[in-house]
């Protein structure tokens, strides 16, 4: 096969690298949980391969899945890629995370930044109480788990956070509230100096709002990147709240001084190379406002 630009190079890594991480043969699977909550369906299903997997509809997006023979592994190529943030920032003394799921993420989190101070922010009390029980997520000293509104958080807690993570985002169903340039700002205010903020957004196959998040995105923060998970539609946006000059070139050379040194080691630069993704067009989006709200 001839490769003949860069992006065919990128594009073949990429998948690679996807299929390398993620075999797609996962076997037939069984349901070891399905209840409703106040807020979600709650489903839990487990492959004949291991891997456990949270789902909040039947036929819905996987919302955490863990390798329950490996555990530590980052199953999910979008949490693979939102640890680009680590790429920026490496030993974050104080962390947020609105969104919980099935607590892969933290857990991580936890195992390479044993010092940091992190907050979870998680609105449905079932979810947390599924977390702990089928996917082994643990609070300790530092890492606290709040029930309730993530917003609400944001608008009352006094600490602020080198990294917070937007987390809270699904495929074709976005919480308004969480997306409007008014809690953007309010999440901007919350940032230490320095910090950043990091979410986990749809991208516009199935996320019909996604132009304009990146525009409300732009609208905030004056300096965002964009990375596209492999084989997906996860974008990972990592937004500064000032001008801080960061190329691609450099965040994928942050990226190689770290990624071997996480536990267990994540490819960071190859999906970086991969997935990096100047933001796009944002003509047809509009800035989302509070008060455009959609009723209830």
């Amino acid at each position: 096969m001839l490769l003949k630009t860069r992006n065919d190079v990128l594009c073949l890594i990429g998948l690679a690298f996807c299929l390398s991480c993620n075999p797609p043969a996962r076997g037939d699977e069984r349901t070891l949980y399905n209840k409703k909550s106040e807020f979600n369906q709650i489903i839990v299903r487990e492959s004949d391969d291991g891997i456990r997997s949270l789902l909040f509809d039947e036929n819905g997006a996987v919302q955490t899945a863990i390798d329950m023979r490996d555990p530590a592994r980052l199953v999910h190529n979008y949490a693979r890629t939102i640890m680009s943030a680590l790429a920026v920032i490496p030993q974050p003394k104080r962390i947020l995370i609105i969104g919980l799921g099935g607590g892969a993420m933290p857990m991580f989190l936890r195992r390479n930044c044993p010092e940091a101070n992190i907050d979870l922010a998680e609105l449905d009390p079932a979810v947390f109480e599924v977390a702990v029980r089928f996917f082994d997520f643990r609070e300790d000293p530092k890492m606290k788990v709040h029930l309730g509104d993530g917003r609400k958080f944001i608008q009352t807690t006094r600490n602020r956070y080198d990294i917070i993570f937007l987390d809270a985002y699904g495929d074709d169903s976005i919480p308004y509230m969480l997306a409007t340039k008014e809690f953007m700002e309010e999440v901007k205010q919350k940032l230490s100096e320095g910090g950043i903020v990091v979410s986990n957004v749809w991208g516009s196959g199935s996320n019909r709002l996604y132009a304009s998040m990146v525009r409300t995105y732009q609208a905030v923060f004056p300096e965002l990147h964009i990375i596209r998970a492999p084989m997906s539609e996860n974008r990972i946006h990592i937004a500064f709240p000032r001008k801080a000059g960061l190329t691609e070139e450099k965040l994928i050379e942050q990226a190689s001084h770290i990624e071997t040194k996480l536990k267990p080691p994540l490819q960071l630069s190859t999906i970086i190379k991969a997935g990096y993704t100047e933001p796009e067009s944002v003509s047809d989006g509009k800035v989302l406002l509070d008060k455009d709200a959609p009723p209830d």
